[in-house]
């Protein structure tokens, strides 16, 4: 069966002071559905319901993940992003996702652009969006590129789940109202502009009949690009805060769109609005430290998964206090307003600590932060880690390399290469930790190489 997906109309509705855009669908599952994002009044003008470009965006990449072939409209989109959705993006999806066929857009399109005054970012007091902040507001020294506004989109990031904890008490709707409020006190108190939107996407994209995205992850990029484009008379730059650098690339439909932003983003351009990836090349750690620097950024960090506020034990309050740590008691005593640091340095540092070893080597998305933050604190703040060879077996004496191996100064793929071993090399057995063996090499340093390259004897 050719599953399609065709938008119909849009249509504006108000209420009091808010204006929402209606793209009214339909699908062979779905007789009809509605997608709709709501502005505050004072955008009615700027609104570019005129074009299809936002709807497209938000269902063109769950549609093909689902299986349809077509989208169609009779509502014109912006003549650059047809094409690079048709010529560009799509073709190199479907030749690196197996089992994704070619999905066609029936669309006509329009080359006309507008040249709105915004440069605008997402706000959500994440250690990317502060970066991003601190990118193009703080640093910035080119006018055209610099930030003037901020944006703070209910797309479904507020959705309170934690892997290994969760769903936390509050409701999405209320987190998503309480983190706003610290976002609009935030801008406030620097005189920033803050533009929020509400939105039914994650309700349309989690439809059975239709999508069942079941992640946000997989599509959180699109998403809140489809905001955008519908203030593209108002934004002609448009930075998007994403975890992954350019070696994590990898354009597969089935996990993070983060791993293919600094790809697609580009490619998401109208004409009147261009998109980029920012923070540069900085690693996780590097953002940290940027904002770090800047007291607004200490006082109103917001990471958690599970609670306006931070929790501080969820997975992404445990990483950000293990990076925050690492840099020494100072910065880390500077967050004081965002975390609660006694009950971290009393419950959790120690224990969190001396997991770091596992931890930073599992094979998940979250395992790199980790190691990143394991060899700062070795640089920086060594007494915290502890015992880097905690498993001394008595039994075992030597270490015998199984292959050529990189020898490093540290337990870690990011620490000092010493030297490189060859098959046969062998050396003193000086402990284990986590999948490391610690040696004794032939200039009498402690160093540590891979177990998994070694027999130990």
């Amino acid at each position: 069966m050719n599953k399609s997906l065709e938008i119909l109309k849009t249509q504006r509705k108000y209420n009091q002071n808010k204006v929402r855009v209606e793209f009214i669908c339909k699908s062979d599952s779905v007789d009809n559905f509605t997608l709709w994002y709501e502005f505050d009044k004072e955008y009615d003008t700027f609104l570019t319901d005129e074009r299809c470009d936002a709807a497209v965006v938000a269902l063109i990449f769950p549609a093909m993940r689902a299986g349809f072939k077509q989208i169609s409209s009779k509502i014109p989109m912006s003549e650059k992003l047809y094409y690079n959705l048709k010529y560009q993006v799509i073709p190199n999806l479907v030749n690196s996702n197996p089992g994704i066929f070619r999905i066609d857009l029936d669309i006509p399109t329009t080359p006309v652009v507008w040249h709105g005054p915004l440069v605008v970012t997402g706000m959500s007091r994440g250690v990317d969006s502060f970066a991003t902040y601190v990118e193009y507001f703080k640093e910035c020294k080119l006018d055209r590129y610099r930030l003037n506004a901020f944006t703070y989109f209910q797309v479904g990031a507020h959705h309170g789940y934690d892997v290994p904890l969760g769903h936390g008490k509050e409701s999405n709707q209320e987190l998503y109202d309480n983190q706003l409020k610290q976002t609009k006190e935030f801008c406030n108190k620097y005189g920033l502009r803050l533009i929020n939107v509400a939105t039914n996407i994650d309700q349309v994209l989690n439809m059975r009949s239709m999508f069942m995205e079941r992640g946000f992850d997989k599509s959180h990029t699109s998403r809140n690009c489809s905001v955008v484009m519908l203030l593209q008379k108002l934004i002609s730059i448009y930075y998007y805060s994403s975890a992954y650098q350019l070696f994590d690339f990898m354009p597969k439909l089935n996990i993070d769109m983060a791993h293919y932003d600094k790809w697609l983003l580009p490619l998401l351009n109208t004409g009147s609005t261009e998109f980029y990836q920012s923070n540069q090349d900085w690693t996780r750690l590097q953002k940290v430290q940027k904002i770090a620097k800047y007291p607004e950024c200490q006082d109103y960090l917001q990471v958690c998964l599970i609670k306006s506020g931070n929790c501080g034990y969820c997975t992404k309050c445990k990483r950000t206090l293990i990076e925050l740590d690492s840099m020494g008691e100072d910065v880390l005593n500077s967050f004081g307003k965002s975390f609660d640091l006694d009950d971290y340095k009393q419950n959790y540092r120690k224990k969190w600590f001396s997991e770091i070893l596992v931890e930073k080597d599992k094979p998940n998305g979250e395992a790199h932060f980790f190691d990143e933050a394991f060899v700062n604190a070795y640089y920086h703040h060594p007494e915290i880690l502890g015992d880097l060879l905690p498993i001394k077996n008595p039994n075992i004496s030597k270490v015998v390399l199984k292959d050529k191996v990189n020898i490093r100064d540290l337990p870690s793929l990011l620490s000092n290469i010493l030297s490189v071993g060859s098959k046969g090399d062998t050396f003193t057995y000086l402990g284990e930790g986590g999948a490391w063996v610690g040696i004794q090499n032939e200039k009498h340093q402690k160093a540590f190489v891979k177990k998994s390259f070694v027999d130990l004897i």
